[in-house]
């Protein structure tokens, strides 16, 4: 089962890459969201996130996602280089 909620994940990935309109964005944003109560540290779905709340200009949520990101690879000890895949 992990394997397909990574999948579905990863789907949701894509797909935010590729959403346009407030609405679309702003559901978007809620799947990734309910995702990240349960896994808060997924480093690749608060980016996602974070560029989605660039997209509607709310500039102060996509700082907390960045820097929970910069605070995640801070406590697991992972390298900057590692961002550049999500």
């Amino acid at each position: 089962m992990r394997a397909s909620i990574k999948k579905n994940i990863n789907a949701l990935i894509e797909k935010a890459g590729k959403v346009s309109g407030e609405k679309e964005i702003r559901q978007t944003i809620d799947l990734l969201s309910g995702h990240l109560k349960s896994t808060p540290a997924d480093i690749p779905v608060l980016h996602t996130r974070a560029k989605l709340y660039v997209k509607l200009q709310q500039f102060g949520a996509a700082v907390n996602d960045y820097r929970l990101i910069l605070n995640t690879m801070i406590k697991t000890n992972r390298p900057p280089d590692k961002l550049s895949t999500c």
